[in-house]
């Protein structure tokens, strides 16, 4: 099992995010630090276009770091692209090919270990081609037709008598080798796993950050880490 860490210093929130300092560390290190932490993974890679992010991520020792080529260091490349480079790199320098690859996106601090277990334990057991993290979306959907909005559930009822919907929440994404393409890392049969609205916060804005901040800083202090714990 690979581990894809992707990690870029510029963002439309900070001008360092990789490296900013949230609850007491960078940011990239609580990916990091998870990643190492699962023995079901024996591989962690972290791909940049900033070499002062590798720099950081090699101190760390039983990482593997691979600087980006120009052609894919562009904004808004897909991650396909990314992903093959590294295994074509790791294949070259290791004659290192895996079952399955793990993206692992920094921007989501709040997933740990027995998600990425969960993830690996999933697609085992249900033999689906890929897996993703998502989120239960509690409120009343809609979606935008011609004529305004439509509910996506035909029928207005109870939350415990409607179906489940479901959002990505970007904190893992798991593929096996074969099914991962130039066009698309997740194969047709995709499992998932679901982590609470706590654990599924991804830094895209200034108020994420602030949210993420806040909960790992009473972690260190165990406050939070409890409040979840009593949830599950």
């Amino acid at each position: 099992m690979l581990a894809i860490i992707p990690a870029i210093q510029k963002s439309n929130i900070f001008a360092e995010i990789a490296l900013k300092e949230i609850g007491g560390k960078p940011l990239i290190r609580y990916t990091l630090d998870t990643a190492l932490a699962t023995p079901m993974i024996d591989q962690v890679v972290v791909t940049s276009d900033n070499r002062q992010i590798l720099e950081y991520a090699a101190k760390i020792g039983n990482i593997e770091t691979i600087l980006r080529s120009p052609d894919i260091s562009k904004p808004h490349t897909r991650i396909e692209p990314i992903v093959l480079h590294v295994l074509n790199e790791m294949e070259t320098r290791n004659g290192y090919s895996p079952d399955a690859v793990m993206l692992l996106f920094i921007n989501a601090p709040l997933r740990r270990k027995m998600h990425i277990e969960k993830a690996i334990d999933t697609m085992a057991i249900y033999g689906v081609d890929s897996i993703v993290s998502v989120t239960e979306e509690l409120a009343y959907c809609y979606h935008h037709e011609r004529n305004g909005l439509v509910p996506i559930q035909n029928k207005r009822s109870l939350r415990l008598e409607r179906k489940a919907i479901y959002k990505e929440n970007g904190a893992i994404f798991l593929s096996r080798i074969e099914k991962i393409t130039s066009d698309n890392f997740l194969g047709k049969k995709i499992g998932h796993i679901v982590m609470m609205p706590e654990e599924s916060i991804k830094i895209d804005s200034r108020y994420s950050f602030w949210q993420a901040d806040k909960i790992l800083s009473e972690w260190r202090t165990g406050v939070a880490k409890q409040r979840m714990e009593q949830k599950t």
